[in-house]
């Protein structure tokens, strides 16, 4: 049950007319990123968590997102309550004006309106909270750009406000996501919804983490030297299971068994003496005249009687 507080958690007061800054803060309205979205998550995710801390932090910031859409709203009115039809034909919003004339509706800022389909409700609290953390972050992001993109200080104030609390919902978030990974992890509490309990965590530069569990010993099921095993890495307890032959330990042949005969060194064969480049030789009259080399080693005269003598 809720009470209502009629007043605005930070005050909204712009004075001059803007369509075309209203037609980007609208996103935080009703965008994949606003505060809508923002609030029908935490309300709906709340039911899930397994302590009270995490419930009541769920509540609570879903809560307060309803203020902040509430403020968002009020931003979007202001500045288009007053603007002429000019403006509005010049900032854009011609098709937002014809279907919604000035009212506050959920849209994004290329026009798309609401949708369940940017959230989520998975029903596992350290998901769910990793999600939040992942949603307060996108919408501190949003709202550092529309900062950038404002001129009117009257608008920058809020957006600043509305970004500084996104950043207190992270860490608030974390501190939840803490409790719960504790929560499981106590000894006494098995499961919860047939669902193991998480491993240990850790804190990583500010950033809670989940420890992973320690790797399997790979050692004693690696083949060691001198044996074969036919198991090989597939023999981890934990991550394979026993899916494998079991392994056959016979011994390595030595090295010598297979090792060919060696074959005895030709003897060394003397090369033939290439005759010079420029030796004498005799030509089919028996004078003597320089010429190429003779790879043979016969003169031109004894090749001409031995061709004579075989018949050639």
């Amino acid at each position: 049950m809720w009470f209502y507080d009629k007043k605005l958690e930070y005050p909204i007061k712009i004075k001059k007319p803007d369509p075309r800054m209203a037609n980007m803060i609208i996103t935080q309205y009703g965008g994949p990123d606003g505060e809508l979205g923002a609030s029908v998550r935490y309300l709906s995710q709340r039911f899930s968590m397994v302590t009270p801390e995490a419930k009541a932090t769920l509540n609570d910031i879903g809560t307060e997102e309803l203020a902040h859409l509430e403020m968002v709203g009020a931003m979007v009115r202001q500045l288009v309550e007053n603007a002429s039809i000019e403006d509005i034909k010049k900032a854009g919003m011609s098709a937002y004006y014809s279907d919604h004339d000035k009212a506050v509706y959920p849209v994004s800022a290329s026009g798309v309106p609401f949708t369940a389909a940017a959230l989520q409700s998975k029903g596992d609290p350290v998901t769910d909270l990793y999600e939040d953390m992942a949603a307060e972050q996108k919408a501190r992001s949003t709202y550092e750009y529309l900062i950038n993109l404002a001129e009117d200080p009257d608008v920058i104030d809020p957006l600043k406000f509305l970004r500084e609390r996104e950043i207190v919902h992270f860490q608030r978030f974390g501190e939840s996501l803490r409790i719960v990974q504790d929560y499981l992890q106590n000894k006494k509490r098995f499961s919860y919804a047939g669902i193991p309990a998480m491993p240990e965590t850790k804190k990583t530069d500010g950033v809670i983490m989940p420890r992973m569990p320690a790797m399997p010993d790979v050692s004693k099921s690696m083949p060691q030297p001198g044996m074969s095993n036919d198991s090989g890495m597939y023999n981890i307890p934990g991550v394979y299971g026993d899916m494998t032959p079991p392994a056959r330990q016979t011994p390595m042949p030595d090295a010598k068994t297979y090792a060919a005969p060696r074959m005895p060194s030709p003897p060394p064969q003397s090369m033939p003496v290439q005759p010079p480049a420029q030796q004498m030789r005799q030509d089919t009259q028996g004078k003597q005249m320089p010429g190429a080399v003779n790879m043979s080693g016969m003169t031109w005269t004894q090749k001409l009687q031995d061709s004579k003598k075989y018949g050639v």
